[in-house]
């Protein structure tokens, strides 16, 4: 089955009419959220012979099929090792090789138990490194680093001095430049460090408040 296949639907009829793959092919169209995790837990393999060119990161499909316990396949991309150990929790083809594909889905299509072992070992692998409450605290951790950092030197600037120093007259901490300093400056990293504490409801615009309501809003 090739599942959500929106914007290839007609090329893709045409290649499988060519092929004589009608009896074994099925398009999917568009199906909702709910019934794409069904469809991971009845498939025996997940298969995404992606290219790195339209691909920088780790597709999302990836870690959704491993969550789910189903053996993957797909390409050597730049950032897949963070998700993928070949030959552990899942199987990595070099990309533009049908050849290697066509081993790879018969080779795991025929080895229940390599597939099983896939299956339960990525399941694992994503709870442990991109699971909602890791991600999350991760996420947090590096808000509050980033704004203490950008805290200090925001405070130096507004009290006229550089980035290095000197603290505003009378401040010998970023607490007490706070209050020496009316620097409109020190709003968006208070209300950055209310967000990445969980505490959401500061005015914070743009980027940093699609951020933090959209992902640490989440998992607060």
């Amino acid at each position: 089955k090739l599942v959500r296949n929106a914007g290839m639907h007609n090329a893709l009829t045409q290649l499988i009419a060519r092929w004589g793959l009608q009896q074994h092919v099925t398009l999917t169209g568009y199906v909702s959220q709910e019934a794409v995790v069904r469809h991971y837990q009845q498939a025996h393999l997940f298969v995404l012979p992606t290219v790195s060119k339209i691909h920088w990161g780790i597709p999302n499909v990836l870690i959704e099929a491993m969550a789910t316990k189903t053996a993957v396949i797909c390409c050597r991309l730049p950032s897949l090792s963070e998700l993928i150990v070949h030959d552990e929790s899942g199987w990595v083809i070099p990309e533009g090789d049908p050849q290697a594909l066509a081993e790879a889905m018969h080779r795991l299509w025929v080895d229940a138990d390599r597939r099983a072992r896939f299956a339960q070992a990525g399941y694992q692998r994503v709870l442990e490194r991109f699971s909602l409450e890791r991600t999350g605290q991760r996420l947090r951790e590096l808000f509050s680093q980033q704004e203490v950092e950008g805290y200090e030197v925001s405070q130096r600037l507004c009290a006229g001095g550089t980035a290095q120093g000197p603290w505003p007259t009378g401040a010998d901490d970023a607490d007490s430049a706070a209050a020496a300093s009316p620097c409109r400056a020190a709003a968006l990293p208070r209300a950055a460090r209310s967000v990445a504490a969980g505490r959401p409801g500061c005015a914070v615009t743009g980027p940093a408040r699609e951020i933090g309501e959209w992902v640490l809003g989440d998992v607060s």
